[in-house]
């Protein structure tokens, strides 16, 4: 017995994860959760969930979490682009669990669309969150693009919570922005030279979202700081309505 807890200590500490379903052996995923580490390739993976057979939202600590975040990044962004990981930070601190999906290979596709693959980002996203919403509460976050398919995502699958920077309100041939009624903070910059402002405060009412106009143009470098409070006072808020 003594011999088995130091062996699955070693895999935990290896971040080698078994999940089990019913007693049948479902896959082996290897995650990674915390900052400075190297994947078995050599590449530096940071916070992101490095999967041994296929992309997961879970850790090993989701059944001892608060919730998962899923933190998406914006339009030719990445999974290390600054926002995301200010917002990653604050969950790990928070004890929520966390992932920053790549996108970076459906934003490439622009035989699709000057976007990208919009549809399959979306799809993606969805598939996730609904992995994750099966084992306990979910949050959407997202910069532009990724606010887009959050709002949407939210939509299909059950959400705690929704986190928007600078969203746009439309998106081509895609449905119009539109978000499931669940407590909602949208952060805008006034200068925006992409998304006018004025879009989106007419877009928040309706959805009583917090609303923060910032002076700031789209990419929001000046305040990723505040944009992390602002995260920070949304996770904490949720943890206020559940005491």
């Amino acid at each position: 017995h003594v011999e088995r807890t130091v062996e699955a200590k070693r895999e935990a500490a290896r971040g080698i994860v078994d999940l089990r379903r019913g007693g049948s052996e479902i896959e082996k995923r290897t995650v990674d959760s915390t900052r400075g580490k190297f994947g078995e390739d050599g590449r530096h993976v940071g916070h992101r969930a490095m999967l041994a057979l296929r992309p997961s939202p879970l850790s090993a600590d989701t059944a001892m979490s608060r919730g998962h975040c899923i933190l998406s990044h914006g339009f030719e962004s990445g999974p290390d682009a600054t926002k995301v990981t200010a917002l990653a930070d604050v969950a790990q601190r928070l004890g929520w669990t966390h992932e920053r999906p790549d996108y970076t290979d459906l934003d490439a596709r622009h035989d699709i669309s000057r976007v990208g693959d919009v549809p399959a980002r979306l799809q993606r996203l969805i598939q996730r969150a609904a992995e994750a919403a099966q084992h306990g509460p979910v949050v959407l976050a997202g910069s532009s693009l990724g606010a887009y398919i959050s709002a949407i995502a939210s939509l299909h699958v059950p959400a705690r919570a929704l986190f928007l920077m600078v969203p746009p309100t439309t998106m081509g041939p895609m449905p119009a922005l539109d978000a499931a009624k669940v407590p909602t903070t949208v952060i805008h910059a006034w200068h925006d030279e992409l998304i006018p402002a004025g879009e989106v405060i007419a877009w928040a009412p309706a959805r009583t979202a917090r609303l923060l106009l910032v002076d700031d143009g789209h990419r929001l470098n000046g305040h990723v700081e505040t944009t992390a409070r602002e995260f920070e006072a949304l996770l904490e808020g949720l943890e206020a309505r559940n005491e």
